[in-house]
C-alpha cells in the first residue's frame, strides 16, 4: 500500500504541541498511549470485513505512527 506508506511522511502535517485534553498535554496523552492504540486498531481491523472500514483503520495508524516519529521523542 504505497499511498499508506506516503502517510506516514507528515512533513507537511502540523501539530499544534501546546494542545490540552482534560487538562493535559495532548503530546504527552499520545505519546503515552499510542502503542496501546495501534494494537487495539489492529485489532478492530482484524474483526471487521468491511474493506473501506479496514482501509480507514489503516490510514489512521499510518498518520499516529508518523506522528509519533514527529512528537514523541
Amino acid at each position: 500500500m504505497k499511498e499508506l506508506a506516503m502517510l506516514s511522511n507528515l512533513e507537511n502535517v502540523s501539530v499544534n504541541l501546546e494542545a490540552k485534553t482534560k487538562g493535559k498535554s495532548a503530546q504527552v496523552i499520545f505519546c503515552e498511549n499510542w502503542d496501546n492504540a495501534k494494537v487495539a486498531l489492529g485489532a478492530i481491523a482484524a474483526m471487521v470485513k468491511n474493506p473501506v472500514v479496514k482501509l480507514v483503520i489503516n490510514i489512521v495508524v499510518s498518520v499516529g505512527d508518523g506522528i509519533k516519529g514527529k512528537v514523541c521523542v
